[in-house]
């Protein structure tokens, strides 16, 4: 049996790991950033709003990359722009998303796992797309119906 046709039957573990590692840097970052931030500012209480956005916004994040991971898991070429996206995300989180007021050395662990998560969705992106493709191209040579999928 080829390459090809396994990827009717077997899930692409690959990049759901991969994508469940991203989603684990993720929450490593989200308590970094969290603990480095100023819960109350003296002078008024805006970094209190900014530490509940930041809490929220990476929830809804991690929930959010859970879901293209299942999709990831099963082929689904759309998982795989929405993972370059999640990717595209990571990156621009260094340069703007990250508070002035860190520095030393939690801001130097806040951008190596910013880079390292993006790294790690982008490249669960490529293998989903690779292989979402084979797979698309083999059913569409060979006229497979969908019924006839087993997983």
């Amino acid at each position: 049996m080829n390459k090809p046709e396994k990827l009717l039957y077997q899930v692409n573990k690959i990049s759901y790991m991969l994508t469940l590692l991203y989603i684990i840097i993720n929450i490593f970052y989200c308590l970094v950033i969290l603990n480095s931030m100023y819960v109350v500012n003296p002078e008024t209480f805006k970094r209190g709003y900014l530490v509940m956005w930041v809490a929220l916004f990476n929830i809804g994040l991690v929930l959010y990359a859970f879901l293209i991971a299942v999709q990831a898991k099963n082929y689904k070429l759309t998982a795989s722009y929405v993972l370059f996206g999640l990717g595209l995300l990571q990156f621009l989180r260094i340069f703007f998303f990250i508070p002035k007021e860190i520095s030393g050395s939690n801001l130097i662990i806040l951008i190596l796992l910013l880079i390292a998560s993006g790294v790690l969705v982008v490249v669960a992106g490529l293998i989903t797309y690779k292989k979402s493709k084979i797979r698309r191209d083999y059913i569409e040579e060979n006229n497979i119906q969908a019924k006839n999928i087993v997983r």
